[in-house]
């Protein structure tokens, strides 16, 4: 157990006393919480896919390229700038809101602290590994942003802990819209845009995302009363470690490509990567809610109930399946078309690499939830070793299959994915064979297969319109249709889902007529 240490003795960390305020209904507050995250995910993600057809269309891949490398090199400093701590301050204030004073002061000033060591160390690590030109330039700006996302990531913590998700929701919206603001007339106008215009247009959004945080402190109740706490800066950070491991292993594995593209291939190449990395990134918000809302309860059933626990499990992974396939085969057919309206014909060399991503974002949404269920049955520290694996084996994946495809076919990004895809794969393996055999078992086999066969037929009606010289909206309508049908076929759709659909759309013809 940890322990908070001081002249007034010993105060552990995971029994600090409830305050007064009202538990009378903590699932309505999950409820309340999720929806607002989900709305706000939904939102921030189709905001996202559109500030991503914006950008290439004002750098170019050159300085789309430039630009995702900066993005990623600060994101890579700056994952460990708060030292897992806010992770610390959302379990402590959420169980006591009186400490919430204490807590954001130690948290607000390792992040200033460690925040400029650790921009004084990204831009020395550029100076001398020798980045292209304007890279230094990039990251001294972005750099500013990564301070202020990390004193915003400090009090988006606290209010969390006050289960008061709304003001960091809106935050992050109007951020976007600031970037908006400030990016689309120039795109109106034709007005010429470098790099270093819009990593200040991503700063001011990120200011003002901090100053939205600030303003709505005044309604935290956690910050009016405040009790005396002596407080051990040992404790403090020795807590936090977990959290920063989880943390700083995420961010390496996910963009140590990016880093090595930026150091083998032209800015070009990492300009046709980057732009379908970070549309990818837009894709996944669907299975982080599903697998971050699965886990408690899934947590509780393993205690309770390990049949109910398998039932479940399966139904999510069913459902998480689903929703996966459909998007796998519309990037992997439609791949062409969804390059050439997102990011332009001069984007057309991301074509392959999208397709290859493709196949990974289906993996993608099967780990997240695996993740999950080894964590509700207490094997965390087993898919910790996957992640450390991962981290090891994924950068001399990189290496080699960067190297390779630069050379044989001008596009180490190809290599990038590949490398990608085959990790995933990888990890999918390690974590199924950990997975209580009940939860997946002969009969989820047997819906995977017909997923799979539903899945394959969908690209086949896709394929047959294209070659028909269909338009490619209608074919991928035709297709979506196809799959809508095969999957109610085959009964792939669980009882639980098809039961609020049904009344949804009951709904909806009654207020039709």
């Amino acid at each position: 157990m940890t322990h908070r240490t001081g002249a007034g003795g010993a105060l552990p960390l995971d029994s600090a006393p409830a305050t007064a305020r009202s538990l009378a209904d903590p699932i309505g507050s999950i409820i309340r919480n999720s929806v607002v995250l989900m709305v706000a995910r939904v939102v921030s993600a189709a905001m996202g896919l559109t500030l991503l057809a914006l950008l290439p269309r004002l750098l170019g891949d050159a300085g789309y390229g430039q630009l995702h490398l900066a993005l990623s090199l600060v994101l890579m400093f700056g994952v460990t700038i708060d030292l897992g701590l806010t992770q610390v301050l959302v379990r402590a204030v959420a169980r006591e809101h009186a400490l919430a004073r204490v807590y954001t002061r130690r948290g607000v000033t390792v992040t200033l602290g460690l925040g400029a060591v650790l921009y004084v160390g990204s831009l020395g690590l550029v100076r001398l590994v020798g980045y292209p030109a304007r890279t230094d330039l990039l990251v001294a700006i972005l750099g500013i942003g990564m301070l202020l996302d990390g004193m915003a990531q400090i009090l988006s913590g606290l209010y969390q802990a006050h289960e008061r998700m709304h003001i960091p929701a809106l935050a992050r919206i109007v951020g976007h819209l600031v970037t908006f603001g400030l990016l689309l007339p120039r795109l109106w106008e034709a007005t010429p845009t470098d790099t270093a215009t819009v990593a200040g247009v991503l700063v001011t959004s990120s200011l003002v995302q901090l100053l939205i945080h600030a303003a709505g402190l005044r309604w935290l109740d956690g910050l009016r009363v405040a009790r005396p706490a002596d407080l051990s800066w040992w404790a403090l950070l020795a807590a936090g470690v977990p959290f920063l491991l989880w943390q700083s292993l995420g961010v390496f594995y996910f963009r140590i490509d990016v880093v090595l593209l930026g150091l083998m291939t032209p800015p070009a190449v990492l300009g046709w990567y980057g732009a379908v990395a970070r549309m990818m990134d837009g894709l996944t918000f669907m299975a982080e809610t599903l697998s971050l809302t699965s886990y408690p309860v899934l947590a509780r059933l393993w205690s309770s109930s390990r049949r109910e626990f398998e039932r479940t499990a399966q139904r999510v992974l069913t459902i998480v399946l689903l929703i996966a396939m459909p998007l796998v085969v519309a990037l992997v057919t439609l791949a062409p078309y969804v390059v050439d309206i997102l990011f332009t014909s001069a984007f057309r060399n991301s074509v392959p690499i999208l397709r290859i991503h493709a196949f990974t974002l289906g993996l993608l949404y099967l780990n997240f939830l695996l993740a999950r269920i080894l964590m509700a049955i207490g094997r965390e520290r087993a898919w910790l070793g996957i992640a450390v694996m991962g981290c090891v084996l994924n950068p001399a994946l990189n290496w080699v299959a960067i190297g390779f495809t630069q050379a044989r076919y001008g596009n180490g990004g190809i290599g990038a994915a590949l490398a990608t895809l085959v990790m995933e794969m990888c990890i999918a393996t390690c974590a199924l064979r950990l997975v209580p055999r009940g939860a997946l078992g002969w009969a989820f086999a047997g819906v995977t297969l017909r997923l799979l066969m539903a899945g394959a037929a969908t690209a086949a009606v896709i394929v047959l319109g294209l070659a028909l010289d269909a338009p490619w909206v209608l074919a991928g309508i035709a297709g979506a249709v196809a799959y809508l049908v095969l999957i109610l076929y085959f009964g792939l759709v669980p009882e639980d889902v098809r039961g609020p659909v049904r009344a949804l759309w009951r709904a909806a013809l009654r207020a039709v007529r």
